[in-house]
Protein backbone atom coordinates (compact mmCIF):
# COMPACT_ATOMS: atom_id res chain seq x y z
CA UNK A 1 0.00 0.00 0.00
CA UNK A 2 1.61 3.05 -1.05
CA UNK A 3 1.15 6.65 0.53
CA UNK A 4 1.06 9.40 -1.03
CA UNK A 5 2.05 12.99 0.32
CA UNK A 6 -0.89 14.58 0.07
CA UNK A 7 -2.58 11.70 2.38
CA UNK A 8 0.10 12.19 4.88
CA UNK A 9 -0.17 16.26 4.82
CA UNK A 10 -3.95 15.65 5.67
CA UNK A 11 -3.21 12.88 8.46
CA UNK A 12 -0.84 15.69 9.76
CA UNK A 13 -3.00 18.12 10.06
CA UNK A 14 -5.64 16.34 11.33
CA UNK A 15 -3.43 15.19 14.12
CA UNK A 16 -2.21 19.11 14.89
CA UNK A 17 -5.57 19.94 15.37
CA UNK A 18 -6.88 17.35 18.00
CA UNK A 19 -3.69 17.77 19.81
CA UNK A 20 -4.50 21.54 19.89
CA UNK A 21 -8.33 20.76 20.38
CA UNK A 22 -7.90 18.72 23.76
CA UNK A 23 -5.89 21.38 25.65
CA UNK A 24 -7.86 24.05 24.15
CA UNK A 25 -11.55 22.85 25.05
CA UNK A 26 -9.64 22.16 29.10
CA UNK A 27 -9.03 25.48 29.03
CA UNK A 28 -12.45 26.72 27.62
CA UNK A 29 -14.39 24.74 30.07
CA UNK A 30 -12.45 26.23 32.99
CA UNK A 31 -12.65 29.76 32.15
CA UNK A 32 -16.17 29.52 31.27
CA UNK A 33 -16.79 28.50 35.19
CA UNK A 34 -14.13 31.16 36.32
CA UNK A 35 -16.46 33.85 34.57
CA UNK A 36 -19.95 32.58 34.55
CA UNK A 37 -20.02 29.99 37.14
CA UNK A 38 -21.70 30.64 41.24
CA UNK A 39 -19.67 31.23 43.85
CA UNK A 40 -19.18 29.38 46.82
CA UNK A 41 -16.81 29.56 50.66
CA UNK A 42 -15.83 26.18 51.55
CA UNK A 43 -14.75 26.05 55.12
CA UNK A 44 -11.03 24.46 55.39
CA UNK A 45 -7.95 24.28 57.76
CA UNK A 46 -5.18 24.32 55.52
CA UNK A 47 -1.63 23.23 56.06
CA UNK A 48 1.23 23.85 53.88
CA UNK A 49 3.30 21.06 52.71
CA UNK A 50 6.00 20.86 49.86
CA UNK A 51 5.82 18.58 46.40
CA UNK A 52 9.16 18.42 44.53
CA UNK A 53 7.43 18.05 41.28
CA UNK A 54 4.47 20.35 41.76
CA UNK A 55 5.65 23.12 44.04
CA UNK A 56 4.46 25.29 47.27
CA UNK A 57 1.07 24.63 47.91
CA UNK A 58 -1.39 24.55 50.85
CA UNK A 59 -3.36 21.40 51.17
CA UNK A 60 -7.39 21.98 51.78
CA UNK A 61 -9.10 19.94 54.42
CA UNK A 62 -12.76 20.37 54.42
CA UNK A 63 -15.63 19.55 57.02
CA UNK A 64 -17.38 16.78 55.16
CA UNK A 65 -20.60 15.52 56.14
CA UNK A 66 -21.78 12.35 54.94
CA UNK A 67 -24.58 12.50 52.81
CA UNK A 68 -27.40 9.83 54.22
CA UNK A 69 -29.02 7.40 51.79
CA UNK A 70 -32.07 4.54 51.82
CA UNK A 71 -29.64 1.89 50.56
CA UNK A 72 -25.76 2.04 50.34
CA UNK A 73 -26.23 -1.22 48.22
CA UNK A 74 -27.49 0.88 45.44
CA UNK A 75 -23.94 2.27 45.00
CA UNK A 76 -20.28 1.28 43.99
CA UNK A 77 -17.04 2.60 45.62
CA UNK A 78 -15.91 5.05 43.48
CA UNK A 79 -18.90 5.53 41.32
CA UNK A 80 -19.28 8.78 39.67
CA UNK A 81 -22.09 10.54 41.13
CA UNK A 82 -23.55 14.25 41.66
CA UNK A 83 -23.86 15.99 44.51
CA UNK A 84 -25.54 19.12 45.07
CA UNK A 85 -24.67 21.71 47.08
CA UNK A 86 -26.30 24.96 48.57
CA UNK A 87 -24.78 27.38 51.13
CA UNK A 88 -25.68 26.91 55.11
CA UNK A 89 -27.21 29.57 57.31
CA UNK A 90 -23.74 30.95 58.04
CA UNK A 91 -23.29 31.27 53.82
CA UNK A 92 -20.68 28.30 53.90
CA UNK A 93 -21.05 25.72 51.30
CA UNK A 94 -22.08 21.98 52.34
CA UNK A 95 -22.97 19.20 49.97
CA UNK A 96 -26.53 18.79 50.62
CA UNK A 97 -27.29 15.17 48.36
CA UNK A 98 -26.80 12.97 45.93
CA UNK A 99 -27.76 11.50 42.48
CA UNK A 100 -26.94 9.13 39.82
CA UNK A 101 -28.39 11.52 37.10
CA UNK A 102 -27.40 14.99 36.67
CA UNK A 103 -29.74 17.15 38.39
CA UNK A 104 -31.89 19.25 36.66
CA UNK A 105 -31.74 22.79 38.83
CA UNK A 106 -29.03 24.07 41.50
CA UNK A 107 -25.76 23.40 41.43
CA UNK A 108 -23.60 20.38 41.67
CA UNK A 109 -20.18 18.28 41.81
CA UNK A 110 -19.37 15.54 39.93
CA UNK A 111 -17.50 13.24 42.56
CA UNK A 112 -16.24 9.63 43.48
CA UNK A 113 -18.55 7.75 46.04
CA UNK A 114 -17.01 6.80 49.15
CA UNK A 115 -18.76 3.74 51.11
CA UNK A 116 -17.10 2.89 54.63
CA UNK A 117 -20.57 1.03 56.19
CA UNK A 118 -22.68 -1.29 54.49
CA UNK A 119 -25.93 -2.50 54.94
CA UNK A 120 -26.96 -2.34 59.22
CA UNK A 121 -23.84 -0.49 60.15
CA UNK A 122 -24.51 3.12 58.28
CA UNK A 123 -26.71 4.38 55.20
CA UNK A 124 -24.07 7.09 54.50
CA UNK A 125 -21.83 7.95 51.53
CA UNK A 126 -18.34 9.92 51.78
CA UNK A 127 -16.85 11.75 49.34
CA UNK A 128 -13.85 14.17 48.69
CA UNK A 129 -13.70 17.65 47.06
CA UNK A 130 -11.62 17.65 44.40
CA UNK A 131 -10.23 20.79 44.67
CA UNK A 132 -7.82 19.92 48.11
CA UNK A 133 -4.39 21.85 46.79
CA UNK A 134 -4.04 25.69 46.38
CA UNK A 135 -1.00 26.11 44.59
CA UNK A 136 1.25 29.45 45.58
CA UNK A 137 4.50 30.84 45.08
CA UNK A 138 7.10 29.60 47.59
CA UNK A 139 7.43 32.64 49.78
CA UNK A 140 3.64 33.38 49.64
CA UNK A 141 2.90 29.68 50.85
CA UNK A 142 4.81 29.80 53.72
CA UNK A 143 3.25 33.07 55.04
CA UNK A 144 -0.33 31.81 54.23
CA UNK A 145 0.48 29.40 56.99
CA UNK A 146 2.17 31.47 59.41
CA UNK A 147 -1.18 33.69 59.20
CA UNK A 148 -3.50 30.43 59.69
CA UNK A 149 -1.68 29.86 62.75
CA UNK A 150 -2.21 32.75 63.91
CA UNK A 151 -6.01 33.15 62.75
CA UNK A 152 -6.58 29.79 64.24
CA UNK A 153 -5.32 30.63 67.74
CA UNK A 154 -8.75 32.79 68.13
CA UNK A 155 -10.60 29.25 67.79
CA UNK A 156 -13.01 31.22 65.10
CA UNK A 157 -14.40 28.44 62.17
CA UNK A 158 -14.78 31.07 60.07
CA UNK A 159 -11.10 31.97 59.94
CA UNK A 160 -10.66 29.98 56.64
CA UNK A 161 -11.83 28.97 53.62
CA UNK A 162 -11.71 28.27 49.81
CA UNK A 163 -14.01 30.42 47.35
CA UNK A 164 -14.45 28.00 44.77
CA UNK A 165 -16.54 28.81 41.43
CA UNK A 166 -18.78 25.71 40.21
CA UNK A 167 -21.06 25.82 36.94
CA UNK A 168 -22.59 22.79 35.31
CA UNK A 169 -20.79 20.51 37.69
CA UNK A 170 -17.13 22.00 37.26
CA UNK A 171 -15.28 24.00 39.55
CA UNK A 172 -11.99 25.98 39.67
CA UNK A 173 -10.49 27.09 43.00
CA UNK A 174 -10.04 31.14 42.44
CA UNK A 175 -8.74 32.06 45.69
CA UNK A 176 -8.11 30.78 50.12
CA UNK A 177 -9.30 33.47 52.41
CA UNK A 178 -7.08 33.09 55.68
CA UNK A 179 -8.31 35.50 58.32
CA UNK A 180 -10.07 37.42 56.47
CA UNK A 181 -7.48 38.73 53.25
CA UNK A 182 -6.62 36.56 50.66
CA UNK A 183 -4.20 34.17 50.60
CA UNK A 184 -2.32 35.54 46.85
CA UNK A 185 -1.97 38.68 49.56
CA UNK A 186 -0.21 37.21 52.51
CA UNK A 187 3.62 38.27 51.52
Amino acid sequence: MKINKKTILILFIFVAIVQLAVPISMIYKKESVSKGGEIYKFQTRPIDPYDPFRGKYITLNFDRKPIEVENTEEWENGEMAFFTIKEDSLGYAEVNGISKSRPENGDFLKMKVYIYHRGTIGKTISYTLPFDRFYMNENEALNAEIEYEKANINSNKENAYAVVKILDGEHVLEDVIIGGVSAKDLK
